[in-house]
């Protein structure tokens, strides 16, 4: 069974692929490191970019189980000092 997704990008994230939103089908089981693998994969330009993630408008871990319909931002990690 495949999950549809939405991923989100914003920020570098979003200037790096070229894109602010896509949807993604995954298996059922995926976590958020499964759509982080997906992404990279499909966007190189993303590189080694620290991306922090959130589902459904709160931050989540990448051992976070995805359900149907599951939206997921990924951005940018924000350094400063």
């Amino acid at each position: 069974m495949e999950l549809h997704l939405t991923v989100l990008f914003f920020a570098a994230a979003a200037d790096a692929s070229g894109v602010r939103s896509r949807p993604v089908r995954l298996q059922k089981g995926a976590t958020v490191a499964d759509v982080l693998s997906f992404v990279r994969a499909e966007y190189p330009a993303l590189g080694s970019q620290r991306l922090l993630t959130a589902v459904n408008e709160e931050y989540a871990p990448g051992d976070r189980l995805l359900v149907e319909g599951d939206e997921i931002a990924l951005f940018s990690a924000v350094s400063g000092g």
